[in-house]
């Protein structure tokens, strides 16, 4: 998978995630001692549901005037269609970014990876569904009442997250700015 398709699948996971989030806080309102469990999900759900929007503008930026809005549209609304794997596509992006592409593509697996520990901690499958809602309604309540979640767990994966995050939007900056020049000297 090419780091053009891996940053179609970022922006597909983040959302998933987010949602899965949501998905731990039914049921918590009425028990007392989950208090801070769900403070804590709500505190991860809000730091990533940000670095979702940096990411998803950041690809905004990167794909603005190199497809067309119908394509950038639909590359944005459906992150992991097709049009990801367009080689045409990953050409012009590599264009864009010139000489960063190699260090954007690796910094896009990092990210993916990040979040891929980060779905196998709270207990995702590859879809971003809790794995512990199949079964009978009891074995559901222990695999709840058993699973917590501490701020420690997460703290390195969504400082990384965040710092991959600023890599990627500062490489799409920067390579944008540069782009006039480095088109006039190849002129």
């Amino acid at each position: 998978m090419s780091g053009f398709e891996v940053l179609g699948v970022v922006l597909g996971t983040l959302p998933l995630v987010i949602s899965a989030l949501e998905h731990y806080q039914e049921g918590l309102h009425t028990i007392r001692r989950w208090r801070s469990f769900e403070a804590e999900l709500q505190s991860l759900k809000r730091k990533l549901g940000n670095e979702n929007a940096i990411f998803i503008n950041t690809c905004q930026q990167l794909l603005s005037g190199v497809v067309g809005s119908v394509a950038h549209e639909k590359l944005v609304d459906e992150p992991f269609g097709e049009l990801w794997s367009n080689p045409e596509m990953r050409d012009e992006i590599a264009l864009r970014l010139d000489h960063v592409y190699e260090p954007f593509q690796a910094t896009v697996v990092a990210m993916n990876v990040a979040l891929g520990e980060i779905k196998a901690k709270l207990g995702l499958d590859e879809h971003g569904k809790v794995r512990w809602t199949e079964g009978t309604a009891i074995a559901r309540e222990i695999k709840r009442a058993t699973f917590t979640i501490k701020r420690s767990q997460f703290d390195d994966l969504l400082a990384g997250i965040s710092k991959y995050n600023q890599d990627l939007k500062t490489m799409t900056n920067q390579s944008i700015q540069l782009e006039p020049e480095r088109r006039g000297n190849a002129q």
